[in-house]
């Protein structure tokens, strides 16, 4: 992150200063962009050996997988979305002024690539308990799924 932005992104001691850099990546899509170009290619690498001989169900949570190209590696995307007014609130709600969460906001895609790339998009506009019975919901849908592609090993 250093060579990146230099000194004012790294806290006292050499670790990234997160949300300086947060700041300064959604204020300047030049910056994100040369962020996404250093970071991304470091996450799919790191994902290819996690799960490289894995058998059954792996899930990988990410914010950009689709913008990072990853969508093609998985076997089911699932997309969680929610309206922009509802994000917004949830930002505002754990802290970030309503400034800086118009700005994140701003500078994240409409969805309609992830959308596109996904197999399920579950809708998180209602409350927790909502969000728990899609996640069960899908689950189970998960379950059948890796049930069915399950070969016997024969021996």
């Amino acid at each position: 992150m250093r060579r990146l932005f230099g000194e004012t992104a790294i806290r006292p001691g050499g670790e990234v200063d997160r949300a300086r850099l947060a700041d300064i990546v959604f204020a300047d899509p030049q910056a994100r962009r040369r962020l996404e170009e250093a970071v991304h290619p470091l996450v799919r690498e790191r994902f290819r050996r996690i799960v490289a001989g894995v058998r059954g169900v792996v899930v990988l949570e990410g914010t950009l997988l689709v913008e990072a190209g990853m969508a093609e590696d998985l076997d089911f995307l699932v997309t969680v979305e929610a309206e922009p007014e509802t994000r917004l609130a949830r930002a505002v709600a754990r802290g970030m002024s309503e400034e800086e969460a118009r700005r994140r906001l701003a500078a994240q895609s409409d969805g309609a690539k992830r959308r596109a790339a996904a197999d399920r998009v579950v809708r998180n506009d209602g409350d927790r308990e909502d969000l728990a019975a899609a996640a069960a919901e899908l689950t189970r849908e998960l379950e059948s799924l890796a049930a069915a592609r399950t070969v016997p090993d024969g021996g």
